[in-house]
């Protein structure tokens, strides 16, 4: 720990993201004496600890806690630390009462801003009375609060309690004065209470509900866009869901476009909408099923999930994973194939023979890329037949085997008697669409920027340089124009064009430039990255190779975007390296605006993998 301590007791260091440190690691560490911090997140820590932090960071003005301060809190501190004006609590964990975080407030005086989640939580921290008593006494400065409590096991709650509750957040101080507004829950099947501030805060939330006294499990990962905010925040419920009518009675989710579903189909009913009614499966992009398949209900499961797919119009990638035990028949399973949304681009499935791959062609006119998965049921070579098959059947393909599975990449021709033609079934659909004034770095929900139907199966982006910086247009290529997929100088009306051509569905993002990459560029980037933001522009690599650093490998760290340096990236993935003398965390892509982020969960090979996979896709999802 000596070497992280001395880290932190640079004096040219002012942010440090330590959320993948826990508890007993922080221990060890020796906070140094004026530490020059402006900003820390960490991942836990003690009260004690928090204090000490304090006392030695005299210029700290941001603190984020990814998951709680321990809350063995003994007696109040007589002293403040006025130079703190953040705090988050993102998962405060259990608090018996308000005055835990009291205690805490109180060493506080000066926030501005403070966030906190309780998931288990007395009643004491729903009351609106005593949060507003709290904040007028030891919060004077604050200007916004984030909230998110949730309380089980209330049966004697009811209606007129309720009442009572939310009329204490209507008060002027929080209509009038600090206009937060705030949302309250009550669900007396699920005996459970929740309050939020809008719009929620909340990272992870787990509910109970029951279903005549049997329990079928169905568990929920949501991703919800907000479009009034333009925010994107992941949201994660896990729902034991086995109440009578099937489905959450909460509209928290209603822009939900990614969503995967645990299903344990042991005791599913034979019509169970394994949607909550809060999520609209119509706004779906992309669905991820995890199914638990048992012999005495694996009718019932498949038809649920065959009635769940027929609902979703929108839906362009799909992955599907079974668990079951091998008297569980995968004939009964294979039937999801044929009811698969044809204008599905991308799928993750297990795949058991030759046959289940014929199916699937048949069936999915615009797959572009997709990932077969071993089991322990499927045959020793199945990979192997796979690519056979491939090779028989499909001219113009990439693909990589890593472990349990196989990627696979489809271009745009296929065999056909020998000849190579351009294949109308991988062809574009749609297009992205913008005339003089296309944004620079390139993000669909530009006012400027709208989809337009394609009528040759390519899309384009055009310009008269083929500078990275140079003005652009976008749109569905004009007859003739394109006939493979890349850049390259044609005569376009007349005029010497620089004409980047694909035929996936919006594909065209952006020209390349004629030699190196474009990355994105960023020194203190938005976590999580998204655009627009002012903060993120494009810079050209003449080495073709992007990078972003951070200071660790937590997905939450504080991030630098940009073009590697000299030497810097030799290879697709992430690892630890020296750079400018500090120990950083450097990942490394070189495909086109490639360096939004590589997960680090994953092991190097994987990462490699999943980078190939990025260069192949850039273009369609940045």
């Amino acid at each position: 720990m000596f070497h992280l301590s001395s880290i932190i007791s640079q004096s040219n260091l002012h942010r440090l993201d330590l959320s993948d440190i826990y508890i007993d690691v922080m221990k060890k560490i020796q906070w140094p004496m004026n530490c020059t911090l402006h900003y820390l997140a960490l991942n836990n820590c003690t009260f004690e600890q928090f204090c000490t932090i304090l006392d030695y960071s005299p210029v700290l003005r941001t603190f984020v806690v990814q998951m709680r301060i321990s809350h063995n809190i003994g007696e109040p501190v007589l002293k403040s630390y006025p130079q703190l004006i953040s705090l988050s609590l993102n998962d405060a964990g259990i608090w018996k009462s308000l005055d835990e975080l009291k205690t805490v407030l109180t060493l506080t005086p000066s926030l501005e801003y403070f966030k906190v989640v309780v998931t288990v939580c007395k009643r004491s921290l729903f009351d609106g009375s005593e949060w507003e008593n709290t904040i007028k006494t030891y919060l004077p400065h604050l200007n916004k609060f984030e909230f998110f409590f949730s309380g089980y096991d209330v049966g004697d709650y009811n209606y007129v309690d309720h009442s009572l509750l939310m009329s204490r957040y209507q008060t002027p101080f929080w209509i009038e004065m600090k206009r937060w507004n705030v949302v309250s829950t009550h669900d007396p099947k699920m005996h459970t209470i929740i309050v939020y501030s809008t719009p929620m805060c909340l990272t992870s939330f787990t509910c109970l509900i029951k279903y005549r006294k049997q329990r079928a499990g169905v568990s929920l990962t949501i991703t919800n866009f907000d479009t009034d905010l333009h925010l994107l925040s992941n949201t994660s419920v896990t729902t034991t869901t086995v109440q009578k009518d099937g489905s959450l009675n909460h509209d928290w989710f209603e822009n939900v476009t990614e969503l995967t579903l645990n299903i344990d189909g042991q005791n599913l009913p034979e019509l169970f909408d394994l949607f909550p009614k809060s999520v609209d499966p119509t706004r779906l992009v992309e669905l991820s099923l995890v199914v638990h398949c048992y012999p005495c209900s694996v009718q019932s499961t498949i038809t649920n999930i065959i009635t769940l797919l027929e609902r979703t119009r929108n839906l362009h990638s799909l992955s599907i994973y079974y668990r079951r035990s091998r008297i569980c028949s995968m004939t009964d399973v294979r039937k999801i194939y044929l009811f698969l949304p044809e204008h599905i681009e991308y799928l993750t499935s297990e795949v058991m023979n030759v046959d289940d791959l014929e199916m699937i062609f048949d069936r999915l006119k615009y797959l572009s890329s997709f990932t077969f998965v071993s089991s322990i049921h499927s045959p020793d070579s199945i990979f192997t037949m796979i690519v056979d098959w491939l090779r028989d059947n499909v001219n113009d393909f990439t693909h990589h085997i890593n472990g349990d599975r196989l990627y696979v990449w489809l271009g745009v021709a296929e065999c056909n008697n020998n000849t190579m033609q351009v294949s109308n079934e991988r062809a574009a659909s749609s297009c992205y669409f913008c005339g003089a004034n296309c944004p620079r770095p390139f993000y669909s929900s530009n006012p400027n920027v709208r989809q337009v139907r394609s009528t040759t199966g390519w899309c384009a982006s055009m310009s008269a340089s083929s500078s990275y910086n140079a003005p652009y247009t976008l749109g569905d290529a004009a007859p003739s124009l394109c006939t493979y997929n890349g850049c390259s100088w044609k005569i376009y009306s007349g005029v010497r064009t620089w004409v980047c051509c694909c035929n996936n569905n919006l594909c065209n993002i952006g020209t390349l430039p004629e030699t190196g990459n474009i990355c994105y560029f960023c020194a203190n980037c938005p976590a999580p990255f998204y655009l627009p933001d002012p903060r993120v522009t494009e810079a050209y690599s003449s080495n073709g190779w992007c990078a972003k650093m951070s200071a660790t490998n937590s997905p939450a760290a504080v991030a630098t975007r940009g073009i590697a340096a000299p030497g810097l990236c030799s290879s697709r993935g992430c690892s630890y390296k020296t750079y400018n003398g500090a120990r950083t965390y450097v990942c490394c892509c070189n495909g086109y605006r490639c360096n939004t982020g590589v997960s680090t969960t994953k092991s190097t090979i994987g990462l490699l993998s999943a980078a190939l996979m990025m260069i192949v896709m850039a273009r369609k999802n940045f």
